[in-house]
């Protein structure tokens, strides 16, 4: 016979594999990070562009290197029609966090960089390394504090976990349904002005060989070659 803790044992063993799974697809599907390093000179200003699919909880940071007391980094996120999303007039020395949800639509977002000088001489030629790192996707839960406050159970935690690995599976594959539907209403829509396209230009290439046949005819009547 099985004693009850080792089936426990087994159970748990059980959850954890599932929680492993789970937690590779999430980290496929679900969260998305993504960070570029580049070299930006005194009053230079430069745009990274980066689209996210609507509805997105984007978070990131931006940091610059060697500090300097002349130069400031100037940095904003804009929206639909160069709208403003968030901005800060100078990143400090330990960089600045930022977060914002994306629209229900799809737009293109500028994140914008100008390195400043604070009204010294700053050489030329020697600008400064500024990093950005974005992240997408829902900030996980932290199950520990939540464990602590409503006194759950190891096995209370992972049900949690896989309910919420499995909530943020569903929305994954519904934005994939939705992003497929739209991909598909696309390629009709362009096979539909394909076909009418071509339906067009065979009408107009008939119209140029009836054309061509009536004036040859024309043409060879008057000089009375027919």
């Amino acid at each position: 016979f099985v004693s009850l803790d080792q089936q426990k044992h087994v159970i748990s063993n059980k959850m954890n594999r599932s929680l492993l799974l789970l937690g590779v697809l999430i980290a496929l599907f679900a969260i998305n990070v993504s960070a570029i390093q580049f070299r930006l000179e005194a009053n230079e200003e430069k745009c990274i562009r980066e689209e996210f699919k609507p509805k997105s909880r984007v978070r990131g940071t931006v940091s610059v290197k060697p500090s300097s007391p002349i130069l400031k980094l100037g940095f904003k996120v804009l929206g639909d029609q160069n709208s403003l999303v968030t901005q800060t007039l100078e990143v400090k020395d330990g960089g600045h966090e930022f977060s914002f949800v994306s629209l229900d639509h799809d737009v293109e977002y500028s994140f914008c960089f100008i390195d400043v000088v604070g009204g010294k001489y700053y050489p030329e030629g020697e600008g400064r390394v500024v990093e950005l790192s974005v992240q997408t996707g829902e900030p996980r839960r932290d199950y520990e504090a939540v464990a602590k406050k409503e006194h759950l159970q190891p096995m209370d935690v992972d049900m949690l976990k896989i309910e919420d690995n499995m909530n943020l599976l569903s929305k994954e594959f519904e934005f994939m349904k939705d992003l497929e539907a739209h991909h598909r209403e696309t390629s009709d829509s362009t096979a539909s002005r394909v076909q009418w396209i071509t339906i067009l230009s065979t009408i107009i290439l008939i119209s140029l060989g009836v054309g061509q046949i009536f004036y040859l005819r024309r043409f060879f009547k008057s000089k009375k070659l027919l």
